[in-house]
């Protein structure tokens, strides 16, 4: 009964934020590099609580932060989606916050947020959030950055929004680096993902390479998440394994996926003679890519943490809508198989020749990469 009372007066809270969108931007628009913050050392708020791929193309906003106000406070908000992120984002924030969807927890974290502060909030969506129209609110900050759309009212500093269709959604939110004097054009936006020396020893144990060292250099596939548009059948990757090692007998192939599809990847396994990626937390999942030679995936989250490392992907999309650009592998060489539909309509020979075409073109991990693993 408590339950549904708190989901009821959230869902109240919410219709009220969301009437408010038809209030006017009253603020200033900010379209050139212009550091409007009056402190050069300011208690920064981000707010990332959404997706794990979300977190993952922010990084090189941290890391521009960081860098231009190295004696900062940086603080950032994930939730319960990709909060297996938060060891990676305390390579620059010095705060991991954890919203979870709930009245009871909007009202926790508001309390603790205005202990906190803040000079300046950063909203990191360029899709108007009720949740960041929210926490904005709930921080009392004197400045408030977002991206011009729908909830640009609840902003003192707004950027462009960029054409959907033709920037990546890198470029897009790195004009939230504007008001703070940064200029995104000449900023290094690759994507980011530090590794430390123990993670990679780490992947090493993981992958089994002692025992196994011929699988330094690996195919790493990474099968479908649930949603079902990027899901590929699994007689597919078994198709595909088995052309893989036929083109290329001497390279392995390692394949992997969440805990609930354990069966079905083992059978893959058995069948095709790939080894089995064991099933570990996002962070230390990701690690075994270090010792790739290319990742195989229609799931986006570990297609840019692949483009951090420089691992090119072969990737299979769906486009659900045509004004939306991909988001594909940022300044990392890549594939793109785009499907309208169902990636099932995306053939296993398909996949195989944008592979063969990847792996003539990119060579395999070098000589310190295997020095790691032993």
């Amino acid at each position: 009964m408590m339950r549904e009372r708190l989901k009821e007066l959230e869902l109240c809270i919410r219709r009220f934020y969301l009437r408010q969108s038809q209030r006017p931007f009253r603020g200033e628009l900010v379209t050139t590099a212009w550091n409007v913050l009056p402190t050069a050392t300011p208690r920064i708020l981000l707010l990332r609580q959404d997706r794990i791929d979300d977190v993952l193309c922010s990084t090189p906003i941290l890391d521009m932060l960081r860098r231009a106000f190295p004696h900062a406070q940086m603080d950032i908000v994930l939730s319960h989606n990709n909060i297996a992120l938060a060891d990676v984002v305390r390579h620059w924030c010095d705060h991991v916050w954890c919203y979870a969807k709930t009245v009871a927890s909007f009202l926790h974290l508001r309390r603790m947020l205005r202990r906190m502060h803040y000079d300046v909030v950063v909203d990191l969506m360029d899709n108007p959030s009720t949740t960041s129209t929210l926490l904005l609110g709930a921080t009392n900050a004197p400045f408030r950055f977002g991206i011009f759309k729908e909830n640009a009212w609840a902003y003192t500093h707004c950027v462009p929004l960029l054409d959907r269709s033709r920037y990546h959604y890198v470029e897009r939110i790195a004009q939230l680096l504007l008001p703070f004097g940064i200029d995104p054009a000449a900023a290094e936006l690759d994507l980011r993902y530090p590794l430390s020396q123990s993670d990679i020893t780490r992947a090493a144990c993981d992958l089994g390479l002692l025992e196994h060292p011929e699988r330094c250099g690996f195919v790493f596939i990474h099968t479908s998440t649930r949603h079902h548009p990027l899901q590929w059948e699994w007689g597919r990757y078994r198709e595909l394994v088995q052309m893989i090692h036929e083109q290329f007998p001497s390279l392995a192939v390692g394949i992997g996926g969440t805990s609930d599809d354990a069966d079905a990847i083992s059978a893959i396994a058995m069948q095709s003679g790939a080894f089995v990626l064991p099933t570990l937390p996002f962070h230390r999942y990701a690690a075994m890519l270090y010792y790739a030679r290319l990742l195989i995936t229609p799931d986006t989250s570990i297609v840019h943490a692949a483009a951090a490392l420089k691992v090119p992907a072969v990737v299979l999309f769906h486009r659900g809508d045509e004004r939306l650009l991909p988001w594909y592998p940022y300044r990392s060489p890549y594939r793109a198989l785009v499907s309208n539909g169902s990636v099932n309509a995306i053939a296993a020979s398909d996949v195989l020749a944008a592979t063969c075409e990847l792996l003539a073109e990119n060579s395999p991990p070098t000589g310190e990469r295997i020095f790691a693993a032993l």
